[in-house]
């Protein structure tokens, strides 16, 4: 996303540097986050780059595809979904 100022509901931002700020609190000085400039690709490749590990085993809700990463704390959502919780909790 290019710098500059954008309306997030209704909400003003200003995107600068890869950070998306308050542009309220920014005149007062202020450097408030406001929401994130993370691309779809980006989020993708984040945990490939972090876990050396493909695509499809991550987004795997199949246990034999992940193979030998743990499973400890995720849970099966539905739609497919995998979050991460304790069972009991949830």
């Amino acid at each position: 996303m290019p710098d500059g100022n954008y309306m997030l509901g209704e909400l003003e931002v200003t995107v600068a540097n890869g950070r998306c700020l308050s542009t309220s609190d920014l005149v007062s000085g202020k450097q408030t986050l406001a929401g994130s400039v993370l691309s779809m690709d980006r989020a993708v490749a984040n945990p490939q780059t972090f876990t050396c590990v493909g695509s499809e085993v991550l987004l795997s809700v199949d246990p034999q595809m992940r193979g030998s990463i743990s499973t400890e704390g995720l849970i099966a959502a539905p739609g497919g979904s995998v979050v991460y919780g304790d069972a009991k909790t949830q």
